[in-house]
């Protein structure tokens, strides 16, 4: 599926379609992921709880990212082992 979109003030705005099937919400991680020739953009189920402290936030979402993108990476690297070698 191809989806086009704009920036305006250096904001992206998703389609509804996309934001209600990965549940993507405003007190939701997304990540944003170099992958050398694009970006990936991967929503995560991690939500902010509105009780902590701004520096607590960024802490856990730290290292929710860290642990997030990890995991990713993992899975890139088992897909590129599982690949078929053609001849």
């Amino acid at each position: 599926m191809i989806i086009h979109t704009r920036i305006k003030d250096k904001k992206i705005t998703l389609p509804d379609e996309l934001i209600e099937k990965y549940g993507i919400s405003e007190d939701k991680v997304v990540i944003l992921l170099d992958v050398g020739n694009g970006i990936l953009i991967k929503p995560t189920s991690f939500q902010v709880p509105k009780e902590v402290s701004i520096k607590e936030k960024v802490d856990t979402v730290d290292k929710d990212i860290e642990a997030i993108i990890s995991e990713i990476m993992k899975q890139q690297q088992m897909e590129e082992v599982e690949k078929p070698i053609v001849k």
